[in-house]
């Protein structure tokens, strides 16, 4: 990111299913913050379609690879913990 993106450009969730869901679903990851110890916050930009994918992940109507989805929830648990 060259840029500091302000709030409203940014989304953000606590749920690594749903991260994992919208990284399969084309968006990208911007940040993960983990200044909290117990949890981390998964910072995405606010593209166009995001809420609605995250919508569609929580409705259970949101289809993406398992492959992928499985590749990309490793590669997150492997930038909360190392």
């Amino acid at each position: 990111m060259t840029e500091k993106l302000k709030q409203e450009e940014l989304f953000s969730t606590y749920d690594i299913g749903v991260s994992t869901a919208l990284l399969c679903s084309g968006y990208t990851l911007q940040k993960v913050d983990k200044d909290n110890p117990q949890k981390a916050l998964f910072i995405f930009e606010n593209k166009i379609g995001i809420e609605n994918a995250a919508n569609q992940y929580f409705s259970n109507t949101l289809s993406v690879k398992a492959r992928e989805y499985f590749d990309q929830l490793k590669a997150l648990k492997n930038l909360i913990y190392n």
